[in-house]
């Protein structure tokens, strides 16, 4: 079965209007103009797409410290749930919501200057501020393997057992990994896993 995913979120908040800053712009957008990411999601949500991306890729602690912002990270992460959750249960037809698990540190990191059980942590934290509004995990542009695990284990774990919906499943998107060319550990390591 193929499910139709919405387009990319922060390059269409950019397109229109939000700031351009690689480390901010989705999360400037909820604070200063949420209708923007609202236009978004609803414009996304009309033509068919069975699933919408949430707008949590900036929405975490890393991310939101050098603008003063830590202690708005559950705040924002769970406005852009609410955002999401709204489009999707306005559609005609089900539409999916996926929260996003992005990196922690940097987008393809090959190497994120911190450890498996530390990302698992941060992970958790953050697969519990999603989970009332979601419906699928995706784990993107991560550019380790023991990240993605983190990513993976914290929506399986904490997932399963809080939110309305029970999240269960994983997307990784590992298409553009600077790590090992080699496509032996990724194999491996998604053979140990059953989404």
């Amino acid at each position: 079965m193929t499910t139709l995913l919405d387009g990319g979120m922060g390059q269409e908040l950019i397109r229109r209007g939000s700031p351009r800053s690689a480390e901010f712009w989705s999360a400037w957008a909820m604070i200063e103009d949420p209708d923007l990411v609202r236009g978004v999601h609803n414009d996304y949500v009309g033509p068919r797409v069975r699933c919408t991306d949430y707008n949590s890729y900036a929405t975490f602690a890393d991310r939101l410290r050098p603008h003063g912002l830590v202690d708005r990270a559950d705040e924002l992460c769970r406005t852009a749930g609410r955002l999401a959750r709204e489009a999707a249960d306005s559609a005609d037809r089900p539409v999916r919501v996926a929260g996003s698990l992005p990196p922690l540190r940097h987008s393809y990191n090959p190497a994120p200057n911190a450890s498996y059980e530390e990302l698992v942590d941060e992970y958790g934290l953050m697969v519990e501020q999603l989970a009332e509004f979601v419906d699928v995990f995706l784990c993107e542009t991560m550019g380790a393997l023991h990240e993605a695990r983190a990513a993976t284990d914290a929506a399986r774990v904490s997932g399963g057992r809080c939110g309305r919906r029970s999240p269960s499943r994983v997307v990784l998107a590992p298409t553009s990994w600077t790590g090992p060319r080699s496509p032996k550990p990724v194999a491996r390591w998604l053979l140990t896993y059953s989404f």
